[in-house]
């Protein structure tokens, strides 16, 4: 090859390329095109980075009016946003109000979906772009409606039934006073004996009772009327288009329910029912209101004596599902007692009485929990307030129990000891009554002697040394060598029993 065709070859580079070699004229601007190339790389990445971080959905329907993501990801990265595209009904929506933004410029949608069997609540908006296409932003609002939700029932509902309560209630009547409507109808209910079970066994069993009849009241009135808690014990409903004789059948239908609920479950609920009817005319709530509580109170009075009787009972079933649990009501308790009254030469009515309390001395024990009296490990202080209450909650349901109302004071303080280390009170020697001081040495011996879910029984001999040594302190030192010389002449007896 000749020298003159090497001196003709080009050399070419990345300047001469892109024409910015030795004489060009854009070789003067290289430096700025540079500068410029490394800033919309540096807004590139930026943007990526941003489209990443953001939470948004961000599409664009280009001037083809196709929809397509508005920046590319790897993997599943945006598992929501494929779920949009895939789904045809969500692509006509957004078709459709994307027609519309070129139009208006800018606009905005609510939409629901089904996602990962989750309900989304999803705010779209669009905004059309210099260049004709449609921004459309897409944000997730499921969060902020479902606080909205969680507001809303903590103004409108009962925190304990979920049903409505007594402000939404009282909007909803606002709304009908004074205006003309025909067969309208507002219905209340009274939970008989609420305060009977707080007064007994505490708020926490009454609350039990409260949400066991709303559930009754669902069960009936269920797309009939909406429910609400409009009073401690007290439930009311509004019912549109409905005559007096379909309202009669429905709280027929309402007071079967509540008896079939009482004869299949061992706690009792009893709802007594009153309502008022407006045939036609312009509405009085006021009047209607009063009518309906005068009969609901009406029929809860008739009610009140045969719902007591029901917990009553209920509670003598409970106690005596929890004798295993506790050593009142044992026949050792019950011929202590009377061995006691015999030696002490009692008369004929303490002795009675006395031979009462060893059965039903802990009757509060049916207000604490199974779970504790069971419970293997030591107790925590708060579990033993409970258990210590339960000489509280006995005397409140002596005197709830005619038979035994006389009882009440005993049953309060027959675990005080000798040194007043006792509870409830911390009475101090003589100052408790002789017959909780008898109890409480017949309890201890029978508790120690009797086997538990959780130990096995004391052997006499131990349990005799043990009632012995708290003497003086624990136990009256004289009831207590009377107590040792009978347990000793019947140790035969004792020990089978």
């Amino acid at each position: 090859m000749s020298e003159s065709s090497h001196s003709n070859k080009k050399i070419f580079n990345r300047d001469s390329i892109i024409g910015l070699g030795e004489g060009s004229f854009k070789k003067n601007y290289y430096p700025e095109l540079q500068q410029k190339i490394t800033v919309l790389e540096k807004i590139q990445a930026r943007n990526e980075s941003l489209m990443a971080a953001v939470q948004d959905i961000l599409l664009v329907s280009t001037l083809q009016d196709k929809i397509e993501p508005f920046a590319s990801f790897t993997g599943d990265e945006r598992p929501l946003q494929q779920a949009l595209l895939n789904n045809s009904h969500v692509m006509e929506l957004l078709t459709d109000s994307v027609h519309k933004t070129k139009t208006m410029g800018a606009y905005e949608i609510n939409f629901q979906i089904i996602h990962e069997n989750k309900p989304l609540y999803l705010e779209a908006r669009f905004k059309k772009t210099q260049i004709d296409e449609v921004l459309i932003m897409i944000r997730d609002m499921s969060a902020i409606i479902q606080m909205e939700h969680t507001l809303r029932d903590l103004a409108e509902r009962d925190p304990l039934t979920k049903m409505y309560n007594r402000v939404w209630f009282d909007q909803r009547m606002n709304l009908y006073t004074g205006k003309p409507r025909k067969n309208f109808a507002l219905i209340m209910f009274d939970v008989n004996s609420l305060q009977f079970i707080n007064n007994t066994l505490g708020h926490i069993q009454g609350d039990k009772v409260i949400t066991e009849a709303a559930k009754l009241l669902a069960e009936t009135f269920s797309g009939v009327c909406q429910i609400a808690r409009v009073g401690g014990d007290e439930f009311a409903g509004i019912i549109e288009n409905i005559d007096v004789q379909k309202i009669e059948k429905l709280i027929s239908k309402f007071i079967e329910v509540n008896e079939v609920y009482n004869k299949t479950h061992t706690g009792h609920v009893l709802v007594s029912v009153g309502y008022s009817h407006h045939a036609e005319g312009i509405v009085n709530t006021d009047i209607m209101y009063q009518e309906a509580d005068a009969k609901m109170h009406q029929n809860s009075l008739k009610s009140y004596e045969k719902a007591k009787n029901m917990h009553v009972q209920t509670f003598l079933s409970a106690l005596e599902k929890k004798r295993h649990l506790t050593a009142s009501g044992s026949k050792k308790t019950e011929f202590l007692a009377g061995q006691m009254a015999a030696s002490l030469k009692m008369t004929a009515k303490k002795r009675e009485n006395l031979i009462l309390l060893s059965r039903f001395y802990d009757i509060g024990m049916i207000g604490i929990s199974e779970s504790i009296l069971n419970k293997e490990t030591t107790l925590h202080d708060i579990e033993w307030n409970l258990i210590r209450s339960h000489s509280v909650i006995g005397e409140r349901i002596a005197g709830e129990i005619p038979d035994l109302k006389h009882l009440g004071p005993l049953i309060l303080k027959h675990h005080e000891r000798w040194n007043g280390s006792g509870y409830p009170l911390g009475l101090f020697k003589t100052d408790i009554p002789l017959e909780c001081r008898i109890i409480h040495i017949i309890d201890s011996f029978a508790s120690m002697t009797s086997s538990r879910p959780y130990r096995k029984p004391m052997k006499f001999e131990d349990a005799r040394f043990e009632i012995r040594s708290g003497s003086g302190t624990l136990y009256d030192p004289e009831l207590t060598e009377v107590f040792v010389s009978i347990i000793d002449q019947h140790r035969e007896f004792l020990e089978s029993s």
